[in-house]
């Protein structure tokens, strides 16, 4: 894309909200394109569904079959420009070079199988948001609000029909903990609170009627539900992210002093997050199967010193921490991941996977802040980026196995770049025909 000035930019923004904010916003989406990213949104959030939850995971499977099927729709549907082939953004390479890594790691993983199989998850997950990140932002955000909606009313439905299944089999806080559809009520309260801040970030860029409905009282029952929703569930820890993100979010998206003091105070918030860690998480309370703040910090001690064990470069492989081979570090209570996103990838991928990891962390964070400054609005790709790192401070979502947090944040963060691309060359055509000054 020729680079277009944030300055000259700004000075044509009416222009840009005439043709991507107006009441006929979605008149300019071609069916299929809407078809593919339901079917592909669909995929993404079977990969948390409890019903999809046993011996095989079959939410991964799901998944697949698809962003196939999103594929297929996108390029039949499109058929005349197919052999156009899709355009890939700087974040693209660095996780391309990510997801090398992870399969070249098949070559001393404990299951070169295993490894194999979840490298092609990840390839084939990024394949569907390279071709669905090509409808534009205001409609994916507008699927996101309305599937989190029907998750909710179908979440409540839960509790009057399946109430074994409705609630968190072992609570955390001591009290009914509401996960729904979802086979954990953390995942629950993070796609309610993310769903939550698009609406907030609508609201912000003027569009709220376009991106969820025109009618006022329709806006305020969905908001209303998210909130009672996100509250149900009590994942208080992602409430907290999601908020924090949204102000940081706010300040990063815009121009001159107000933004780069928000990037220092980004770093700093950071700093302040890791040297007070432990009072932090245990305010936020913990989900690792023991009660105590000892837990959480007992299951990074243990997987650091495997990781101390081993390879520093290389890793145990991709995939490989809940594996057998490993069950012998573990006592009592076997944890699924490290609940730290970065110990993860320093277990699984060694210093390699977990440098790669903070690259494209930091390549998706500069693109939202770029789209967001080109468009001249608030950045649903900021915000989503900076939960999904505070969020992987606790949790995995980055450098682990694909999850709704980290794929959805992948397809907001191409879907905006994208977006702010389309009204950039469109600005440049427009004044190239204006006509010169007499």
């Amino acid at each position: 894309m020729t680079a277009i000035s944030e300055k000259n930019m700004s000075a044509d923004l009416p222009h840009y909200s005439k043709l991507w904010a107006s009441n006929k916003m979605s008149a300019f989406i071609p069916k299929y394109e809407k078809t593919a990213a339901q079917i592909f949104l669909f995929g993404v959030l079977a990969l948390e569904l409890q019903f999809l939850n046993g011996a095989v995971n079959f939410g991964n499977l799901v998944m697949c079959a698809a962003s196939i099927c999103a594929i297929i729709c996108m390029l039949y549907g499109g058929r005349v420009e197919r052999w156009n082939f899709p355009r890939f953004l700087a974040v693209d390479y660095v996780y391309f070079v990510y997801v090398a890594w992870c399969i070249l790691s098949m070559a001393w993983s404990a299951s070169p199988t295993n490894t194999a199989v979840q490298s092609v998850y990840l390839a084939l997950l990024w394949v569907g948001c390279v071709y669905i990140s090509r409808v534009p932002i205001d409609y994916i955000v507008r699927i996101v609000i309305w599937s989190a909606f029907v998750l909710a009313l179908v979440s409540f439905a839960m509790i009057v029909v399946a109430p074994g299944l409705a609630f968190q089999p072992f609570s955390s806080t001591g009290f009914p903990e509401l996960r729904g559809v979802f086979k954990h009520q953390l995942r629950l309260g993070a796609y309610m609170s993310v769903a939550l801040v698009f609406m907030g970030i609508a609201f912000l860029n003027g569009n709220l009627r376009e991106v969820v409905s025109k009618r006022n009282y329709v806006c305020v029952i969905v908001g209303l539900v998210l909130a009672a929703c996100a509250a149900a569930a009590l994942a208080r820890s992602y409430s907290a992210y999601a908020l924090l993100a949204a102000a940081l979010g706010y300040f990063l998206s815009k121009r001159g002093a107000l933004g780069w003091a928000s990037v220092i105070a980004l770093i700093i918030l950071t700093v302040a997050i890791v040297w007070n860690s432990e009072a932090l998480f245990q305010w936020f309370g913990d989900e690792t199967g023991d009660p105590t703040l000892t837990g959480r910090t007992r299951i990074w001690e243990v997987t650091l010193q495997a990781y101390n064990e081993g390879s520093h470069l290389l890793g145990k492989g991709y995939g490989s921490f809940d594996l057998p081979a490993f069950d012998h570090m573990w006592n009592r209570y076997r944890p699924p991941h490290p609940h730290n996103s970065f110990i993860n990838a320093l277990f699984e991928t060694g210093m390699i996977g977990a440098f790669l990891t903070s690259a494209f962390l930091l390549a998706q964070l500069l693109s939202g802040i770029r789209s967001g400054r080109l468009l001249g609005r608030n950045s649903y790709a900021v915000c989503l980026v900076l939960m999904s790192f505070l969020a992987s401070l606790t949790g995995v979502n980055y450098a682990g196995k694909p999850v709704v947090l980290f794929a959805l944040t992948m397809l907001i963060v191409r879907s905006e770049a994208l977006t702010a691309s389309k009204v950039a060359s469109t600005l440049r055509r427009s004044r190239r025909s204006r006509p010169l000054p007499t």
